[in-house]
């Protein structure tokens, strides 16, 4: 018997936060849909990216942008994809000024955040279920702090159906 004709489908989660704070959890979640099969979970043209000053060079930060995907919107739901990431600091001494001495950019794209993943989960008799990618800014630092810019993770999956013959 010939396998039965399946149909595939992309869907999207777009979370945009402007002065993100750091160690605090963003969701991006995705409803997949009963009898659904995930086929591939993908994270393209990400965009961080804030700017800080400081007055000494021992006040500036290492960032880092951790995230994962999990099938379910649980603690304990299966976690499909797990990283941590650098964001590029390019930092500029003004030795004219007195305040903002040390002032470093800090962005990140799809090279340094992008992800493209082949999964494969779910079944003809899958329930409905959430997919969700949780994401969050790091620091070298000990504090929260607010960060001056925005943080942008547009998250993607494909599922296919089964069509009915």
């Amino acid at each position: 018997m010939p396998p039965s004709p399946v149909s595939y489908h992309w869907l999207e989660s777009n979370t945009s936060v402007i002065n993100p704070q750091t160690f605090h959890n963003y969701n991006c979640d995705i409803d997949l849909p009963a009898g659904h099969t995930l086929r591939r979970i993908l994270v393209s043209q990400p965009l961080f990216f804030w700017k800080r000053g400081s007055l000494t060079p021992d006040d500036q930060e290492i960032y880092f942008v951790t995230y994962s995907v999990s099938y379910g919107a649980f603690d304990e739901s299966p976690k499909l994809f797990r990283t941590i990431r650098t964001v590029k600091e390019t930092m500029v001494v003004n030795t004219i000024t007195l305040e903002n001495t040390y002032f470093s950019h800090h962005v990140g794209a799809d090279l340094e955040l992008g992800m493209n993943e082949r999964v494969a989960r779910g079944g003809f008799y899958s329930e409905a279920v959430k997919l969700r990618l949780q994401f969050n800014i790091a620091s070298s630092g000990d504090g929260i702090e607010t960060l001056e810019g925005q943080a942008n993770m547009p998250f993607r999956a494909l599922y296919s159906m089964s069509i009915a013959p």
